[in-house]
């Protein structure tokens, strides 16, 4: 029975702690998704599409799927050059 006991608390914790990990992950995915809507996507679009010529298309780039380091030098620190 104590084991069971045991058992049952530690399957209760694991639970608990993968519900707020979930929150946590959502509220910053939500946070994200506002700060995007607000500050890049009058360029870039709601949709990742870009505007031709002008503001390069998010939606399936190889730059923003690679590296996630130089996606978050560009948010940062913006690009020079040759977008691609």
């Amino acid at each position: 029975m104590e084991r069971f006991i045991v058992f049952i608390s530690l399957v209760a914790l694991i639970g608990w702690i993968s519900l707020g990990q979930a929150q946590g992950a959502d509220k910053a995915f939500q946070e994200g998704k506002k700060l995007f809507e607000n500050t890049c996507a009058d360029c870039h679009r709601l949709n990742g599409q870009g505007l031709p010529a002008k503001f390069p298309a998010l939606d399936k780039n190889p730059f923003v799927i690679g590296d996630p380091n130089q996606v978050i030098d560009t948010v940062l620190n913006g690009r020079k050059g040759k977008l691609g």
